[in-house]
């Protein structure tokens, strides 16, 4: 296994509007390495700063034969967005579809207001991504 730190008590601001992602991209070149050999992902991630209910975050990845040849929406990790219902944190099931762990891929953070929220929030984010390597 190896456990890959993405980022750290990384303050993000949303757009206000529900539902409404905002985007970065990850540079984690030792994620792009090791897919091709992946047999699961898992997340370990953390809210801290705002009510479970106003925010949530995951990070998704982009994955195809090389970087001219990937999906146009990326597939997310965490099958649920991460929130601050679990202040020690939360640890998202294991995603396994191993046909979606191809030669060429990327990161990509989002946050947004869940369903029903409006107006800008802030939430301090914090993700560890875990992958299983077959021997």
């Amino acid at each position: 296994m190896l456990l890959l730190p993405l980022f750290r008590r990384r303050a993000l601001v949303t757009t206000g509007t529900a539902l409404q992602k905002s985007f970065e991209d990850l540079d984690i070149p030792r994620f792009r390495h090791a897919l091709p050999r992946c047999t699961g992902l898992f997340m370990i991630g953390l809210v801290e700063n705002v009510p479970s209910t106003e925010f949530e975050f995951n990070v998704a990845f982009f994955s195809g034969f090389d970087r001219d040849h990937q999906p146009a929406t990326p597939l997310d990790i965490a099958a649920s967005a991460i929130n601050s219902s679990n202040t020690q944190g939360v640890r998202s099931a294991d995603y396994t579809n191993v046909q979606n762990f191809l030669l060429d891929s990327r990161l990509q953070l989002w946050w947004r207001n869940p369903a029903g929220i409006s107006g800008v929030k802030t939430g301090v984010a914090s993700a560890i991504l875990g992958q299983y390597l077959s021997t």
